[in-house]
C-alpha cells in the first residue's frame, strides 16, 4: 500500500483544518515551512514481518504378512506476518492392523493433535478499534511511536499507536 509521507500528510491535514473553517493561525501547521522538515515512518513497515515456517515430520513403520504398524509424529510453527501472532501445532498418529485369519482382521488407529494460535483474532484484525493494520494505515506517518520517555505517543487525530496495539494485544488460543 502506497502510503502518504510525513510532509503530505501534514499538507493534507492542514487542508482539511481550512475547509473546516480553521483559522490560518490555528492551524496544526501554521507555518508552511515547518511541514518540510517533519520525518516520515511507515507504520504498516512497522507492524508487518517475513514469516518463516518450521515443519518437521519422522515416521516408523514396520509390517509382514500377518501384522503391520505406524507411528508418526510432526511438528509445525509459523510466524504471523503480523509482530505478535504466530501459530504452532504438534501431532501424533499410531495405527496398527492385524490379521490372524485371512477372514478376520482388526486394526486401530490413535492421533491426537495440540495447537496454539497467538496474536489477533479475525475480529481484531478487522475491527475498527483493535486493528493493528488500520492503526498502522490510519496514524500520522510524521509522529513518532514513542516520546523522550519511552511512553506510546498519541497522534492526536484519535488514531491508536499501532506499536500499542501490537504489544498489548495477547489472544492465546490453545486446542
Amino acid at each position: 500500500i502506497e502510503m502518504a509521507n510525513g510532509q503530505q500528510a501534514a499538507h493534507s491535514l492542514n487542508e482539511y483544518q481550512l475547509n473546516e473553517g480553521v483559522r490560518e493561525s490555528k492551524l496544526t501547521f501554521p507555518d508552511y515551512r515547518a511541514i518540510d522538515s517533519l520525518p516520515s515512518h511507515n507504520y504498516l513497515d512497522q507492524i508487518f514481518r517475513l514469516a518463516p515456517i518450521q515443519s518437521y515430520d519422522i515416521s516408523v513403520a514396520n509390517g509382514s504378512e500377518k501384522a503391520n504398524s505406524y507411528f508418526g509424529i510432526g511438528y509445525f510453527k509459523q510466524d504471523g506476518i503480523v509482530y505478535n501472532s504466530d501459530y504452532q501445532r504438534i501431532n501424533l498418529r499410531l495405527n496398527s492392523e492385524y490379521k490372524p485369519r485371512k477372514w478376520f482382521e482388526m486394526g486401530e488407529n490413535i492421533s491426537f493433535t495440540t495447537s496454539e494460535t497467538n496474536g489477533f483474532s479475525e475480529y481484531d484484525l478487522k475491527s475498527e478499534y483493535r486493528s493493528p493494520i488500520r492503526h498502522a494505515i490510519g496514524y500520522l506517518p510524521y509522529m513518532p511511536l514513542f516520546n523522550e520517555d519511552g511512553d506510546y505517543t498519541s497522534d492526536g487525530q484519535g488514531n491508536a499507536n499501532p506499536q500499542a496495539t501490537i504489544d498489548h494485544t495477547a489472544n492465546n488460543n490453545n486446542m
